[in-house]
């Protein structure tokens, strides 16, 4: 019986280290980076209190350069395209940052996450809707859907604790993006920069056919224009 509980401990012990390990691991991947800009974008106006207040801001895409860390899982290298999946923190144009880099389900720090399912929806969004050749109106109206997915749970950008008022042609793409996440659609890889003190960004990790996925996502797109002609 000796030999068994002290086999038992050494087994628990080896155990335990290796989860430390692990998440050693999974915290040690981090990205130095630059926010040059918000572009293609346009200003809009929400709510995180049911509508009883607004703010203005820029939603679009988050461009950065990449100038350092050991993440090396894609998606983040030299220039690249992020989308903000927190409304309390904030970023500054022309400022370097660190980020430590995170699952979407523990996103945005220092709450505790956003949880599985929609994280499940976010990538779903990605993995149907997301192009690299995105306007100011599709670009600003995918941001306006990442932040409903992440903030409300009835995806309507009309009710609920997050609100849009006034935002055109980018509040009918994301109410049309919206309206397709069903947990049947194709998904997208993602990765979160994370931050205790900064606005946590959400990046897609691309794979061999994200090229091909983002050409036919914008011939849906096109034709879909073609068919409805937003304000």
């Amino acid at each position: 019986m000796k030999n068994n509980r002290t086999t038992s401990a050494s087994l628990s012990l080896a155990a335990t280290a290796i989860v430390g390990i692990s998440a050693a691991s999974a915290q040690a991947d981090l990205i130095e980076a630059r926010f040059d800009s918000v572009s293609p974008g346009r200003n809009i106006e929400f709510s995180t209190n049911d509508g009883h207040s607004y703010q203005t801001t820029v939603a679009g895409n988050f461009n950065w350069t990449r100038l350092g860390g050991d993440y090396d899982g894609g998606g983040a290298e030299g220039q690249y395209v992020t989308y903000c999946v927190d409304l309390v923190q904030h970023v500054s144009y022309g400022a370097e940052y660190e980020f430590n880099v995170i699952e979407p389900t523990e996103a945005p720090w220092p709450t505790s996450g956003m949880g599985d399912d929609r994280a499940d929806r976010l990538a779903e969004l990605f993995g149907r809707h997301w192009s690299s050749g995105f306007g100011q109106d599709e670009a600003a109206g995918f941001q306006l859907a990442v932040w409903e997915i992440v903030n409300d749970d009835d995806l309507d950008l009309a009710d609920g604790d997050f609100r849009i008022r006034d935002a055109g042609s980018a509040q009918d793409w994301a109410n049309l993006w919206l309206a397709s996440i069903d947990g049947t659609g194709p998904t997208a890889d993602l990765a979160v920069m994370g931050s205790n003190s900064r606005q946590d960004q959400v990046f897609m990790i691309p794979t061999p056919a994200s090229g091909m996925l983002a050409g036919v996502g914008m011939w849906l797109l096109a034709g879909r224009t073609r068919k409805r002609k937003f304000p």
